[in-house]
């Protein structure tokens, strides 16, 4: 399968975002937790009824639909409402392309707090995130359940 030259050259746009002290950590902390926030934080409150460069996808049963939207995934009633917050508890690390499982019962999602952008899943509320591919070289994304739930297909670069 022949990559395109766009894809690849998304890890060197993704890296020129990243703040210097991100990229340097201290030899003396050895336990980096990429969900913490460094340097002087301030929060911002702020309501919004659009976004760009989105992911979504609705439940089987029509009844939800999950999103990302600045860094975490998001659920809110398929007839409209207030979105909550599916992956508040990661922090400030990085969460994206939620994907329903066939049952409705799942979400597969990418996320970085464990270091490195990896697959995830998560039950359909938020609750029991856990991390189902783990490797400090490769970064995933896009992901996709099979018809029958069983696997997850990922879109899958180098480190």
């Amino acid at each position: 399968m022949q990559r395109s030259s766009a894809l690849s050259a998304v890890p060197l746009v993704l890296a020129a975002w990243i703040p210097a002290p991100a990229l340097a950590q201290d030899a003396n902390d050895l336990e980096w937790d990429v969900t913490l926030a460094r340097g002087e934080v301030r929060e911002i409150d702020f309501e919004t009824d659009e976004g760009t460069w989105m992911s979504a996808d609705m439940s089987p049963d029509g009844r939800w639909i999950v999103f990302d939207l600045l860094a975490h995934v998001y659920r809110v009633p398929a007839e409209g409402g207030r979105a909550e917050s599916l992956t508040q508890a990661s922090g400030v690390a990085v969460n994206y392309h939620p994907k329903y499982s066939p049952d409705g019962t799942r979400i597969a999602f990418v996320s970085d707090r464990a270091g490195q952008t990896n697959l995830w899943v998560m039950d359909a509320d938020g609750s029991n995130p856990r991390q189902v591919q783990s490797s400090m070289v490769t970064r995933v994304t896009m992901p996709e359940w099979t018809a029958d739930g069983e696997y997850i297909l990922v879109a899958q670069g180098g480190g």
